[in-house]
């Protein structure tokens, strides 16, 4: 008897829930893989050492991740210029306090507030592939909104673990 696409999809979840965290993420790590694939892009693997956001964002905007402390440093200022814009995702005065001072500190994971201001400080268009079953692609917009003229930055994202980036096929190379 054949089995419909959403009892697949079912069962296919039962398993996922078993899965230990790394299998979830070698499982994720293929179905990035199968996405960007799909769209005809390749992954450019970043470091991995607990600065991958940053680096990401610095390849894209420089052409090599070695800048990263600089972004980093440009999304903490953002973050603190806007500080009533941010601020209560985070929590008490203390907090953001705290989450200010600990994100300025190197190896320290970026998450969805950096990449919000790396977009808004960069005035830049940022495009997340994510290994996430729903809502696997996102885009965090600068503060020109989604302008054909604000430059794009491409990201892979292994959740919950890593950044890197995704560029098109040299097809030239086929």
């Amino acid at each position: 008897m054949l089995r419909s696409f959403s009892e697949e999809e079912r069962d296919m979840d039962v398993l996922r829930e078993q899965m230990s965290r790394e299998e979830k993420i070698e499982d994720g790590q293929h179905l990035l893989q199968q996405r960007v694939a799909h769209l005809h892009l390749r992954i450019i693997h970043m470091e991995d050492d607990g600065n991958c956001q940053f680096r990401a964002i610095s390849h894209e905007l420089y052409g090599h991740q070695r800048w990263h402390h600089t972004v980093r440093q440009t999304c903490v200022n953002y973050l603190i210029s806007n500080t009533e814009k941010y601020s209560f995702f985070v929590g008490s005065d203390d907090e953001w306090n705290s989450y200010i001072v600990k994100m300025s500190q190197t190896k320290t994971w970026g998450d969805e507030l950096t990449l919000r201001a790396a977009a808004e400080a960069y005035n830049c268009t940022i495009h997340v592939t994510t290994t996430e079953k729903q809502n696997w692609l996102l885009h965090y917009y600068g503060a020109e909104g989604d302008s054909d003229t604000v430059r794009a930055l491409f990201l892979a994202y292994i959740s919950p673990i890593h950044y890197n980036v995704v560029c098109p096929i040299d097809m030239s190379l086929k």
